[in-house]
Order: C-alpha cells, then sequence, then structure tokens
C-alpha cells in the first residue's frame, strides 16, 4: 500500500498476474466469481464478495481492480 490511512474517497488500484486463469485466448477474461474462487476484499468493518477483476486485454493474463 502507498499509504497508511486512506479517506472514504480514495481509490486502491491492483494487479493479479495469472496465467493459468486466462480461460478464452480469444477473448477478455473475468476472475473472482466462480464459486470455490471467489475474491473477497474485507476492511476492518465492510466486505465485498464476490469481487470480479477483469483481464486488461486479450490473453494478457493480467488482472486489475479497483476499490
Amino acid at each position: 500500500m502507498d499509504k497508511e490511512i486512506y479517506t472514504w474517497t480514495d481509490k486502491i488500484r491492483f494487479t493479479i498476474i495469472a496465467p493459468s486463469w486466462d480461460a478464452d485466448r480469444n477473448g477478455i477474461d473475468s476472475i473472482g466469481t466462480d464459486e470455490g474462487h471467489l475474491i473477497k476484499i474485507t476492511t476492518s468493518e465492510h466486505s465485498l464478495e464476490p469481487y470480479k477483476l477483469t483481464e486488461t486485454d486479450t490473453s494478457s493474463r493480467v488482472f486489475t481492480g479497483e476499490i
């Protein structure tokens, strides 16, 4: 993280490199919403689940998100 404390209006951007989740070599994939492979974003007071990440480009194997 680039800050120790974030305000409610700050955004956090993150990247996950996941070559094995490139299911459609000709399309843009999403991860995080399949049962058994959910992504959960959690703070001390709230959580988001499931949280979907989208591939940055066709077959890039790089998935990004923002909260």
